[in-house]
């Protein structure tokens, strides 16, 4: 399980201080990431994705949760027709709760990859002062010593922590 940590730096050339830092404490490269809003991110510092920036992930959950509900009740009612067999039903019911369930999620995760990471909407106001968001996913077992490493930095302002999100990439 990992964390994702949130830290805002004056500049790109402190944020690349803490994305060396890291690296040198085993925290892989494809696990940081950086976001700014006025300056241009150089080469070698990785660009938060639309995964990281937009709530695509959190929208395609509740989708799917809603989903298949609503799938779920479709098939109750459609099941409910006397001349199925139980076996049929149950079938029925198991059937329209999943394309429910993949409906739900396609279409809520297509709206929610317009709308920005509520964590980092947050941020938005140092970002437009031209700071720089570093975002790193980190070993759940070591988010207090990576927490100090950053925190000694004077440059570096803890922004917030996220437990439960997706470990993709």
């Amino acid at each position: 399980m990992r964390h994702r940590l949130f830290y805002l730096y004056p500049e790109v050339a402190a944020a690349r201080r803490a994305r060396d830092l890291l690296l040198l404490n085993r925290i892989e490269d494809r696990r940081i990431h950086f976001l700014s809003r006025r300056e241009s991110l150089p080469g070698f510092l990785r660009r938060a994705s639309a995964l990281q920036t937009t709530d695509v992930v959190h929208g395609a959950e509740l989708g799917m949760l809603a989903g298949a509900i609503i799938g779920f009740g479709i098939g109750v009612s459609l099941a409910d027709f006397p001349f199925f067999g139980t076996f049929v039903k149950g079938l029925i019911m198991l059937v329209s709760t999943l394309i429910g369930l993949v409906i739900g999620g396609w279409l809520a995760g297509m709206v929610a990859v317009f709308l920005p990471n509520s964590r980092i909407k947050a941020l938005e106001p140092d970002l437009e002062q031209g700071r720089v968001l570093m975002i790193a996913d980190v070993p759940a077992r070591r988010v207090q010593e990576i927490e100090e490493l950053l925190g000694r930095d004077s440059d570096a302002r803890f922004a917030g922590e996220e437990t439960h999100f997706p470990g993709i990439g």
